[in-house]
């Protein structure tokens, strides 16, 4: 038995949405408990066709909120961002292009995550089309503590010593 997340009514397995209050029951079941906050975010700009919106976590955590996320291939890329930024910083100091980055991502992290939830449902609905849904959704969906702990270690470790070594100190 499944329970939609938002009103607790039982849907069938292969439902999409609730038949009582309409809610997205594979975006629920891949988002987790925050789902409420980033349904309505989404909901919002699909109002005002508007994908920019605040999101404090991806401002304050930036890399991290993504890794905590699971979104793994932004948290590379936004990496290799920062170091070439730092790179090309006339005094290679990366506290620039760390908060230069983490302020477009509070702005899109909304917009990022609800393209990476959209295209994580689809190829889990296409790959186990057959097999419990839910339960890969729930497995794969979600966050990681650990993935976000990690990040931050593997930023720490790499990038610090490679901007004290160009600082001379």
């Amino acid at each position: 038995m499944i329970l939609c997340l938002k009103c607790n009514a039982e849907v069938v397995a292969e439902a999409t949405s609730c038949v009582i209050c309409e809610a997205a029951i594979n975006n629920t079941i891949f988002i987790g408990k925050n789902y409420k906050y980033y349904l309505q975010k989404w909901e919002i700009g699909d109002k005002d066709k508007n994908d920019q919106s605040w999101n404090g976590a991806a401002f304050l955590f930036g890399f991290v909120w993504m890794a905590y996320r699971k979104m793994y291939l932004k948290v590379l890329a936004g990496l290799g961002g920062v170091f070439i930024l730092s790179l090309l910083n006339t005094n290679h100091n990366i506290i620039v292009p760390f908060f230069g980055i983490s302020t477009i991502a509070c702005w899109n992290g909304n917009y990022w995550y609800k393209f990476h939830v959209d295209e994580r449902i689809k190829k889990i609905t296409r790959k186990y089309a057959n097999e419990n849904i839910q339960a890969k959704l729930a497995q794969q969906g979600g966050t990681s503590v650990v993935a976000a702990i990690g990040f931050a270690l593997v930023y720490l470790v790499t990038l610090t010593p490679i901007t004290i070594s160009f600082d001379g100190t």
